[in-house]
């Protein structure tokens, strides 16, 4: 008999937590080394779709308090058991091209109704949501744009717009 290891992740359930669903072919992805995220002084922790803020010495932290157009979704993170990320100490990146992903990494805390089609999305630190997508206010950057509000099960459609 051989060695078998048990899955932890449920394969029959589809996992939305970053399903790109149009523009993959225009994607750039780059790797970027993993900053210290200042809530912990720890080494940030990014799960796929989630977003990071790239800073001025190249390292990729959690968004600040004020939207910045540095800020890119994560395509592999250091949160998860990939194999590859955690050999290369980094994250990575889609810096380029428009695209569209379904999720269930956003703002939770702003009413679902809020989320209609065509709002204007970007990343800043709310409480507990450093990392994913809430609404743009007043001169929020805007990094991405709602295509379906989210469903009964949580799920959103989100078009990149900015890398």
């Amino acid at each position: 008999m051989e060695n078998m290891t048990p899955l932890s992740a449920d394969l029959t359930k589809p996992d939305y937590s970053f399903d790109i669903v149009r523009g993959l072919e225009s994607l750039v992805r780059v790797d970027k080394s993993i900053g210290i995220d200042p809530a912990t002084t720890k080494t940030a922790l990014f799960s796929e779709g989630q977003w990071g803020k790239l800073t001025d010495t190249g390292a990729v932290v959690p968004a600040t308090a004020t939207a910045s157009a540095n800020t890119f979704p994560i395509f592999a993170g250091n949160a998860s058991g990939r194999s590859d990320v955690h050999a290369t100490g980094m994250v990575t990146l889609l810096m380029g091209g428009r695209f569209i992903y379904k999720t269930t990494q956003y703002d939770t805390s702003v009413a679902a109704a809020s989320y209609v089609s065509g709002a204007p999305l970007t990343v800043k630190a709310v409480v507990g949501f450093d990392r994913v997508p809430t609404l743009a206010a007043g001169a929020d950057v805007v990094l991405a744009r709602v295509v379906t509000p989210p469903t009964a099960a949580g799920v959103m459609e989100i078009e990149v717009v900015r890398p």
